[in-house]
């Protein structure tokens, strides 16, 4: 609807219901998002390449971020997540600028390479209910130094982890989960942390 509408640098979306499929791709004059509590529905690539926007507001109304909704967003710092179960594929592709991220004690599923390339990502706070990880999800994560994982963890997809060169330690809270393929393909020096009542489980590993 609004796709490359490049200087525009507002929209009110009071009262909005469904933002749709890349309506706001490449408004790359947009300094902030904000998304109303009203909004329900949100659209994949919805804001892809806003790359002005330095701040992110996600309502209450949803609680999915679809594939590549704010991917290339490269001037995002922060971003709190709370209330979102879901963060789908690509959904922070290349957020360069992004430096702190905090997921709801809810989340349940992290998607492929939602997080990839945010070379300035320093932390990451991923709740006590995370299921799956998907494959690259962190690659190219460089400035990431650890994580923890809670006990619900139950798989991650390949090279999660690819590439991330200031990883140090990673710490599982449960029993190993389904690993794909190769969990620190690309990444060395990384020490797994996991607790004397489940190390039995990750004897294959």
């Amino acid at each position: 609807a609004f796709r490359y509408c490049i200087n525009l640098e507002d929209v009110d979306l009071d009262g909005v219901r469904t933002i749709g499929f890349e309506a706001f791709r490449d408004c790359r004059s947009f300094t902030s998002i904000e998304i109303p509590d009203s909004v329900t529905g949100l659209g994949g690539g919805a804001f892809y390449i806003c790359r002005s926007a330095t701040s992110l507001e996600l309502g209450d109304g949803v609680d999915t971020v679809p594939e590549r909704a704010f991917g290339y967003c490269s001037s995002l710092e922060s971003v709190d997540m709370t209330g979102m179960k879901i963060i789908g594929e690509s959904a922070f592709i290349s957020c360069t600028s992004l430096r702190s991220v905090i997921l709801d004690l809810g989340t349940e599923s992290i998607g492929d390479s939602a997080l990839s390339g945010c070379t300035y990502l320093e932390s990451v706070e991923l709740g006590d209910s995370l299921v799956s990880l998907g494959g690259q999800a962190f690659s190219e994560c460089r400035m990431l130094t650890s994580l923890i994982f809670p006990e619900t963890l139950k798989s991650i997809g390949d090279k999660a982890f690819f590439h991330c060169n200031g990883l140090t330690d990673l710490y599982f809270e449960g029993d190993m989960p389904d690993i794909s393929g190769d969990l620190l393909f690309g990444t060395t020096g990384v020490t797994v942390h996991v607790y004397d009542t489940h190390s039995g489980t990750w004897e294959p590993f």
